[in-house]
């Protein structure tokens, strides 16, 4: 009997890519965030009428990162929770497919 791979843990290959690119995001590496996304992938945030291509992956994360001077919270008296759905579709450990709301 062989052994199976465990898919979607938090060690699993699907899970590190998601990680990095996370860090990329938060890094504003943008060149290297769109390696981790296939060719024919489709990205939708917040809204399915405008899907997003591999052409436009970049300038989408840059003009969305334009809207905001900082993402950080600096007041240590409170404490702000914003809920984040994401979605991730993966073939050959490539997203294929990802939805934000």
């Amino acid at each position: 009997m062989s052994k199976q791979t465990i898919r979607y843990s938090q060690n699993s290959k699907e899970i590190e890519t998601l990680k990095q690119t996370s860090a990329y995001y938060d890094l504003h590496k943008r060149d290297s965030l769109v390696m981790n996304y296939a060719d024919i992938v489709k990205v939708d945030y917040n809204t399915r009428k405008n899907i997003i291509t591999p052409r436009n992956i970049k300038s989408f994360f840059v003009q969305n990162n334009n809207y905001m001077s900082t993402r950080a919270f600096k007041d240590l008296n409170k404490c702000i929770v914003i809920p984040v759905g994401i979605i991730y579709q993966y073939s050959n450990d490539q997203i294929i497919e990802a939805y934000g709301y």
